[in-house]
């Protein structure tokens, strides 16, 4: 019998020693997490050397992100929706409020990053008195863009729009004059620097043509009004759950820095910098 409690003993002293190294590890894989922030980036150069940039900041704070890069503007929102990912950054603010309502997400903006200026471009023409009957403007699909290309185009005199709307409730439906009978092909914002070359007019983002090979369109109009364009500042994007956790602070400080302030004023210098 003493020798039976005794192999019992030794397999229960196993058994807790078993757990409890299951324990540690399962801890110290906690632990790690903790310093991890799983970040989803658009695969753009703007997005990319800022977000090098930043990840180098957060290793000096002691954590490290993990920065999945991809060509695309519904699969981050989705991820991060599912927690597959701590945040995004992709999106400006009036974008993020209309995947939300499409989508019934559960997204945040966190802190600012900058608003990346857009405007009308053309590789056709040189002014807007080139601009005649017929002609074809490409404007972005997705709402929260597309009344940013109208206001633009009001601004010209090319048409007239309804009055009392904000710029990311407008859309074609809300434009009252098109004297010119200007066509409007509404194209994926991710595809309107490839179709320049054969429109009239064609929306596009600063950075977008700093980094596209577009440097041969000509600026027709360029946003300048400042509060006007306030609902397109730049964001990280975060589930409502996760607003107040502490690795926000870090990414904050590595990505609001006087480093990534200089990478935006020498290859982005029309960019508008959130701090």
């Amino acid at each position: 019998m003493k020798r039976i409690y005794y192999y019992l003993f030794l397999i229960l002293t196993v058994a807790i020693l078993a757990a409890c190294e299951e324990n540690t590890e399962k801890v110290q894989a906690n632990k790690q997490d903790d310093k991890t922030i799983s970040l989803i980036v658009f695969d753009n150069p703007a997005y990319v050397e800022a977000t090098e940039i930043a990840k180098e900041e957060a290793k000096k704070l002691g954590y490290t992100l993990d920065v999945t890069y991809i060509n695309d503007i519904i699969q981050p929102n989705e991820a991060v929706n599912a927690k597959e990912a701590f945040g995004n950054w992709f999106q400006h603010k009036a974008y993020l409020n209309q995947f939300n309502l499409d989508h019934h997400t559960n997204l945040v903006p966190t802190f600012d990053i900058y608003i990346d200026v857009a405007g009308l471009y053309s590789t056709k023409h040189d002014s807007i008195d080139d601009i005649k009957e017929n002609a074809v403007i490409a404007i972005p699909i997705d709402p929260s863009n597309n009344g940013r290309a109208l206001f633009m185009l009001e601004d010209l005199g090319l048409i007239k729009l309804k009055k009392g709307k904000k710029v990311t409730e407008t859309s074609l439906l809300d434009i009252e004059e098109n004297p010119l009978n200007l066509q409007f092909r509404e194209v994926d914002q991710l595809m309107l620097s490839r179709v320049i070359d054969d429109v009239d007019l064609a929306f596009a983002f600063a950075s977008t043509l700093s980094t596209g090979n577009l440097d041969h369109a000509k600026p027709i109009i360029i946003e300048d009004n400042i509060e006007e364009i306030s609902d397109y500042m730049e964001t990280i994007a975060v589930h409502k759950d996760n607003a107040d956790d502490s690795k926000i602070k870090i990414l904050r400080q590595a990505f609001q820095n006087d480093r990534v302030k200089e990478t935006f004023h020498k290859n982005f210098p029309k960019v508008i910098l959130g701090w």
